[in-house]
């Protein structure tokens, strides 16, 4: 489980693993450097350089021997013939500056250094205690090597009561650190934990990881530490690495692991500013968030004003301002929308402005308890003018989705806080191909099939679309002159922008009058605040004639009873099943990702751009709403109708066919 740092005493033992030589290599004998004093200390934990890749991974196994804690009593005196001189010691240099890395090295007479395969998903803990001491000058604690491994050493000298590792308190021993104690020779003999052996833990952090070695790739070591003040006992181990640990599938693969979230956040502005809505110099930049997305706010200003923005203005919406209105407002203001909203909308219009809005549900449970009636009534922040903005062409415009710790107790209730803000970021990192080296390169050749697909069905003119599966069996119309399109729009200017990202549908406008049968949902829908679930239509002359829900029935017919065009289909989009968000099989609760993952329709308002004809245009339905649902999945064909009542095979399995 990505990012959730399970303590040691939950975890069972598994046996010794097998040594395998990962890396072997010969170096450069070291330079043997001037000791100091010492004085029992805590260590300080080594602070990555900033813009450290890491890329590095280690074994799980790497195991601390115990140090001998009376070796650090201060008050011991130190014996003349303290040991050989030139013997090797072991030393740990926790680094005593920002920047600088925990770094190991070899002995000359070391050739190679041996690892021992990891076990997915654990570390197997290690009873010790840790033992610091600090020299006076270079912050270092320095241990002695075990006493039968050294190789100078006659073997009936060879002390057996000693203990594996000790630290080291003479004067005249070399302070560096050397891996040859962490040889082959060593680690087989090492045997598994008990746990009942293992005692009280003190409290622990995750400390930044520091690169063990810079010349040796495909390492990387965390370290846990004590907290407390104390310098005497504490614990220490090493964790797996989170990239050795195999995360849960996607889509039938391993996704890469997740990068600190402050990375995937710069990067998606970066994608959203640069690629989606396409922001030129000179550009004011309307963005529409919610509280609980500051850090995205942020970052795509900072990318709008890279990219030469005049001006960022931004409307920021508070989930739970709007649930005391809900519960207190007179019933008869639900429906007021102050002016000033509509006319900040058209004057990015009139400005040819860019505008780009984050979803994701940051409050979940914010209208939890509300009429549903009531909620139905208060769609803010969309705004009823919206659609007609769309249909002129002078906004470049993208939505895009922004995680948040509530929207991810919301879609893994099952996971810590922390892991399921982790698990949430790794799918919108891989459903909007961040994950890839040129993630605006993978959605211009994402966005190349989709148009290619969306050519085919137009030259087809087909004059109906059937949708039949589980629970649904109904006929859209088209018009005569209906296109279909993907999700890359162009202004009035000649701007190319992408609206949605991520997008895997391909859509177009259908005859609000023709639309026969019953949809059911295959997905919950959320709508500012508000939740569906089980949404059951049924269509008889283009109107939604009966409408139920097994969750937020009253509040679909309160949207629905906005206007007249709000009980017709504004849009019909057909989803495959070569996208990202399908095949994770995961419930967003966030209609831009839902409706990407199943084929769906929408009520309300449509778009002119899915119709060529003018006298077309004037038909296309109108409305103050537009509410997408999802009602297909795999189990769901979709055919073509064409003019003579033929049935062309489109979407089989979630595959096209044409």
């Amino acid at each position: 489980m990505l990012g959730a740092a399970a303590s040691p005493r939950h975890l069972q033992p598994h046996g010794t693993p097998q040594a395998r030589n990962l890396l072997p290599r010969e170096l450069a004998p070291l330079t043997r450097p001037q000791s100091a004093g010492t004085k029992p200390c805590v260590a300080r934990a080594a602070q990555p350089q900033d813009g450290m890749t890491d890329s590095l991974e280690h074994a799980s196994y790497l195991p601390i021997a115990p140090l001998v804690q009376r070796e650090l009593d201060p008050r011991r005196a130190e014996p003349t013939n303290a040991g050989r001189g030139g013997s090797s010691v072991l030393e740990l240099e926790p680094g005593r500056e920002r920047g600088e890395s925990l770094v190991a090295r070899l002995t000359p007479d070391v050739r190679h250094v041996d690892l021992l395969d990891a076990v997915p998903r654990m570390r197997e803990p290690m009873r010790e205690r840790a033992v610091v001491g600090e020299d006076e000058h270079s912050s270092r604690i320095a241990v002695e090597a075990p006493h039968g491994d050294d190789a100078d050493l006659p073997a009936h000298e060879v002390d057996h009561r000693r203990s594996t590792a000790r630290v080291a308190r003479r004067r005249d021993r070399p302070p560096r650190l050397h891996e040859q104690y962490v040889a082959q020779s060593a680690l087989p003999d090492l045997p598994a934990v008990d746990p009942h052996d293992i005692g009280a833990l003190d409290e622990r952090v995750e400390l930044p990881r520091g690169i063990v070695h810079g010349h040796l790739p495909r390492l990387d070591q965390l370290v846990g530490l004590a907290t407390r003040g104390d310098t005497s006992t504490g614990e220490e181990g090493i964790e797996a690495h989170r990239s050795i640990v195999p995360a849960p599938s996607v889509g039938g693969g391993y996704p890469p692991p997740v990068p600190d979230h402050a990375d995937l956040t710069r990067r998606l502005a970066d994608l959203v500013v640069g690629y989606g809505a396409n922001v030129q110099p000179g550009q004011i930049v309307g963005v529409t968030t919610y509280t609980g997305k500051e850090e995205l706010t942020r970052e795509i200003a900072r990318a709008a004003y890279e990219h030469g923005a005049r001006w960022v203005d931004v409307s920021i919406h508070d989930p739970l301002v709007k649930r005391q209105r809900l519960l207190h407002a007179e019933e008869s203001t639900l429906d007021y929308i102050p002016p000033w909203m509509i006319d900040r909308l058209e004057w990015l219009s009139n400005e040819r402005a860019a505008r780009i809005s984050l979803t994701g549900p940051a409050i979940p449970d914010a209208l939890d308890g509300i009429d549903p009636g009531r909620a139905g009534r208060d769609l803010l922040p969309y705004l009823p003018t919206t659609g007609e903005v769309v249909n002129r062409g002078t906004t470049n415009w993208c939505v895009a989705p922004a995680p948040s710790s509530g929207w991810a107790a919301l879609v893994f209730p099952e996971l810590e806080p922390e892991a399921a803000l982790d698990r949430l970021w790794e799918l919108i990192a891989h459903v909007c191909r961040l994950d890839e080296e040129d993630p605006a390169g993978a959605w211009r050749e994402r966005a190349h099939t989709l148009e290619s697909v969306a050519a085919r069905l137009t030259d087809r003119r087909f004059d109906a679309i059937r949708l039949r599966g589980p629970g649904t069996d109904v006929t859209v119309g088209l018009f005569p002159s209906s296109t279909w399109n993907a999700a890359d729009f162009t202004t009035v200017d000649g701007l190319r922008h992408f609206p949605n990202i991520p997008s895997e549908e391909i859509f177009t406008t259908p005859d609000p009058t023709r639309v026969d049968g019953h949809v059911t949902a295959t997905r919950p829908l959320e709508l500012y605040g508000a939740v569906m679930d089980g949404i059951r239509v049924e269509f008889e002359g283009g109107i939604a004639t009966r409408m139920d829900a097994e969750r937020g029935a009253d509040t679909l017919r309160s949207l629905t009873a906005k206007d007249e065009g709000a009980s017709r289909l504004g849009e019909l989009a057909l989803v495959d099943g070569e996208g990202r968000i399908g095949p994770l099989g995961t419930v967003f609760y966030e209609t831009l990702l839902d409706e990407n993952a199943a084929s769906h329709v929408a009520l309300g308002s449509a778009y002119d751009i899915g119709v060529e004809d003018e006298s077309d245009r004037g038909r296309i339905n109108t409305s103050e709403v537009h509410v997408d649902f999802m009602i297909g999945s795999p189990e769901v064909d979709v055919d073509g109708v064409t003019r003579d009542g033929d049935a062309v095979p489109l979407l089989r399995g979630g595959a096209w066919q044409i």
